[in-house]
């Protein structure tokens, strides 16, 4: 997938696959429009907060085989941007009509740990996605430029 169209058309239907598949528990309630736009504003803020977490880390001034100061350096991290999710979702879910905006002005949302620990959680899975990837890749690199010696 080396277009970068291709990329993000893959990312959205990701993203949105996910957010279906997430609501897809809760459909056979009453209020299915809103478990389903509620599920899309929650993976849709991820999708938003991915290229951010992948542009994090393939900033941090670690080598390839420095795993345990990537992922220490990421704690800091992580819970910053978890934050900023929980501020996306939230305006995501006014913007869509569930929520008004008043709950912008106040920040309990913010004080579910619940909540927090999930989108913590998350936010780690998303990236060890991105490690286990980038750890696949080097071991590649490394098997090629064997084989040629």
């Amino acid at each position: 997938m080396k277009n970068r169209w291709a990329r993000w058309i893959s990312a959205i239907l990701l993203w949105r696959a996910l957010g279906g598949m997430f609501a897809l528990p809760g459909l056979s309630s009453g209020s299915w429009r809103r478990i389903l736009l509620g599920s899309f504003a929650q993976w849709w803020s991820w999708g938003l907060a991915t290229p951010l977490i992948l542009w994090i880390d393939k900033r941090l001034p670690f080598k390839e085989n420095q795993l345990v100061r990537r992922v220490l350096a990421h704690l800091p991290v992580s819970v910053a941007l978890t934050v900023l999710y929980r501020y996306a979702v939230t305006s995501m879910g006014v913007l869509f009509g569930l929520q008004p905006w008043r709950v912008m002005a106040r920040p309990r949302f913010l004080a579910s740990i619940q909540g927090l620990l999930w989108s913590w959680l998350v936010y780690r899975v998303i990236f060890g996605v991105q490690l286990t990837f980038r750890c696949y890749q080097h071991d590649l690199a490394s098997e090629l430029r064997l084989a040629r010696t």
